[in-house]
């Protein structure tokens, strides 16, 4: 098991800032595959000492258009591994591991269904639109199968659920703590 809590994240500015779809002729674009996408902040820090090592700048979660960033980490033992690993690169994206986030307190269980598929758009800062070498890097390290990932899909496990939850309508809060096993 592992509890994380959930990271600094305006719910309002990023309902505003990031679209998951874009209505283009009746047609979806630019959809993900799943309703919610993980990413840790480890994973942006270990890919922000790839990039400084490249020369390049370093990005935000916000480069990758999450719905939900998790911060720091605690093993069963209550030893934070941001303090035990802090140059361990086989952790640096401890979300490719689980495979259930429970959300006790909102009586919810979120599936991991996948990994998040990356193009391009990771390249383009989604404050000044400048373009960087961010999916570059991420092939470095992260290239598994003729695929670049990063961060995780979820979807609720409506089984689990005993309150009627929609994918769209579960807040979580900053500092709020998760379990992911």
């Amino acid at each position: 098991h592992t509890a994380a809590k959930a990271s600094n994240s305006n719910p309002e500015n990023m309902h505003k800032e990031f679209v998951s779809r874009v209505q283009r002729n009746g047609e979806v674009a630019f959809a993900n595959d799943e309703p919610l996408l993980l990413l840790s902040e480890r994973a942006v820090s270990t890919l922000n000492r790839v990039l400084i090592g490249q020369g390049q700048r370093p990005v935000n979660a916000r480069h990758f258009r999450p719905n939900l960033v998790v911060g720091e980490f605690e093993n069963p033992n209550n030893e934070s591994t941001r303090e035990r690993n802090r140059d361990v690169l086989e952790v640096a994206n401890p979300e490719d591991d689980w495979s259930l986030i429970n959300i006790r307190h909102k009586n919810c269980e979120l599936e991991v269904v996948g990994q998040c598929a990356r193009c391009s758009m990771v390249d383009v800062d989604p404050t000044s639109a400048m373009k960087g070498k961010t999916l570059r890097a991420l092939a470095d390290y992260r290239r598994r199968g003729g695929q670049i990932t990063f961060g995780i899909f979820l979807r609720c496990n409506r089984s689990f659920s005993t309150t009627n939850y929609t994918d769209d309508n579960l807040v979580l809060e900053e500092g709020d703590t998760i379990n992911c096993t």
